[in-house]
């Protein structure tokens, strides 16, 4: 049986989340990659038939507008909100701060059915 996966790899976004001072005082770079599961496989050639990855981005740029404490609170509100849509059947959602640990980054992984 055939399964399709809509991928967003590494999308930078600006988030206010945190909660040190230095964090709640001005946006982070975030790296944003998900991965959404369709429930079905598209037949046709027709954005009808598949979900399109836009409002994925479109949904991060939306959450970016406000503050939250937690990268795991992102993670499964992102989630929610795309699950919201019948057409996906589960997502894995990969947050990483980019710029608060030299060599490196920290970070969440959330999946949800």
């Amino acid at each position: 049986m055939a399964m399709t996966q809509l991928l967003l790899e590494n999308y930078i976004a600006e988030l206010r989340i945190g909660i040190h001072p230095h964090e709640r005082a001005a946006p982070q770079r975030v790296s944003v990659s998900v991965t959404a599961e369709l429930r079905a496989a598209p037949h046709a050639d027709q954005i009808a038939e598949t979900y399109d990855y836009v409002n994925i981005v479109n949904a991060v740029q939306e959450m970016a507008k406000t503050h939250m404490d937690l990268l795991e609170s992102f993670a499964r509100e992102l989630a929610a909100r795309l699950l919201a849509d019948k057409k996906i059947k589960s997502v894995d959602i990969k947050l990483l701060k980019l710029d608060i640990l030299a060599g490196g980054q920290l970070g969440v992984r959330y999946c949800a059915p």
